[in-house]
This record gives C-alpha cells, sequence and structure tokens, in this order.
C-alpha cells in the first residue's frame, strides 16, 4: 500500500475492511448452500438498505461500542430464560453466545441452524446442545444430537421444536438461518412459522432467540417480526 498522511490511513483502513466484509459475506452464503440466484437477491436486498447499516454503525461508534477484532466478545446483553427475543446482529454470533449463558445456568439448548452444527460447536464450546440442521442434503451423515430439517417444511420444524421445550427441565431455542427461510417460503409463511414457536415457547415457559439482520427485511416486515417476539437486544 502507498505511503499516506494520517488522515488518509483510517480512511482506506475503512474501505479495506468493508471489502473484506463484503467478500467474507459472499463466501458465508455459498458456503451455507445458497444457490447463484439467492445470493443475488440477498446482496441486492442489502445493498438497498446499505445506509441503514452506516447509521447503526454511527451510533455504535458515537456509544463507543464498535468492536476492533472479530473475536474481540461484544457488550453484555442480558436476557431472561423465560422470555422471546429478536438478537439484531449481521452475522449469527451473539445468539449463540447468549444461548451458551443460558445453558451454563442449566437450561437445556436446541440450537436451530443454517450453519454446520460442527462449526458451531467448535466456534461456541456448545458441547451440551442439540441441533436442528436446516439443509436440503438427503445423505447427511448421522451425528449424535444432530438432526436435519427442510427449510420447506415449516410444520415439521415447529413440530420437533415443539418435541424439545416439552421435555423436563428449562430449554432454550436459538433460531439462525431467518433469511434462508425467507427465501425458501416467503415471508408471510415464515412469520407465521415464528409465531408458532413463540407460542409453543411460551406454553412451556422457554426462552426463544432469534437471530436477524434488519437490513434482509423490509421495514413492514421487521415490524411486524418484532412485534410477535415482543423483545430486541
Amino acid at each position: 500500500m502507498p505511503s499516506t498522511d494520517d488522515g488518509k490511513k483510517p480512511f482506506l483502513k475503512g474501505y479495506e475492511q468493508g471489502l473484506r466484509d463484503g467478500f467474507n459475506e459472499v463466501l458465508r452464503l455459498v458456503s451455507q448452500g445458497y444457490s447463484a440466484m439467492e445470493v443475488s437477491v440477498l446482496v441486492k436486498s442489502k445493498m438497498a438498505v446499505i445506509h441503514r447499516s452506516v447509521e447503526t454503525m454511527a451510533e455504535k461508534v458515537a456509544l463507543g461500542e464498535v468492536p476492533t477484532g472479530r473475536d474481540r466478545p461484544r457488550h453484555a446483553r442480558k436476557v431472561t430464560p423465560h422470555a422471546s427475543y429478536l438478537v439484531r446482529e449481521e452475522r449469527p454470533e451473539e445468539i449463540f453466545e447468549i444461548a451458551k449463558s443460558l445453558e451454563a445456568s442449566g437450561a437445556r439448548t436446541l440450537c436451530v441452524t443454517r450453519m454446520h452444527p460442527n462449526d458451531v460447536r467448535e466456534r461456541h464450546k456448545m458441547e451440551k446442545a442439540q441441533f436442528l440442521w436446516l439443509t436440503q442434503s438427503a445423505d447427511v451423515p448421522k451425528t449424535k444430537g444432530v438432526a436435519t430439517a427442510s427449510a420447506t417444511n415449516l410444520v415439521s420444524l415447529v413440530s420437533a421444536v415443539d418435541q424439545f421445550v416439552k421435555q423436563k427441565g428449562e430449554a432454550t431455542v436459538a433460531v439462525e438461518g431467518l433469511d434462508y427461510l425467507v427465501s425458501q417460503n416467503g415471508f408471510e409463511p415464515t412469520l407465521k412459522c415464528v409465531q408458532q414457536l413463540n407460542e409453543k415457547a411460551r406454553r412451556r415457559d422457554a426462552c426463544l432467540l432469534v437471530s436477524i439482520d434488519p437490513d434482509t427485511l423490509g421495514t413492514r416486515e421487521y415490524g411486524l417480526l418484532a412485534k410477535e417476539i415482543g423483545n430486541e437486544v
């Protein structure tokens, strides 16, 4: 990189980080099995509301909450074990940290995720958690503590979560991959699925966590989702 004065260096550093984040996001989507068409739709939707991401970052800068590295712990977010929360985040990271903290307090944990369960277990040290992996693959090897679910079979997904929360003891259900469910089913069926999950959790006094990047939804859609869940962190 050519030499620059002190005023240019912060700009170029931010520019470089922005490029890295953009390409890493595309790689993440491809690695999770999204088709070229799905990646195109998701990227275009994020670009259309990129100003919202900039505004959010500006607020974090003002509050001194900007992380200096990917693995540096973020500020703690307090949740209660018997409520439902939207976890606002660009990538599904903090949802698993919150679930792990509840697990440490004695709660059973079910992670509904588009990410590979082994990756989540390794990164977040969640050896005790059970997983419901959203995948369209029919030849997934059987793994202890891991079940699979089709993203287009929302009835089966709700049923699996219901069976988990019905078991004895406190329970936490962490749902990641909502953008994938929307891409496969549309927003309205996905919202109905979230409503049913929330109802099942409330009946059993379980904690429901739903990871969401607000920029992947329109203002109306996000408002409906937030209204249904009731709490945001």
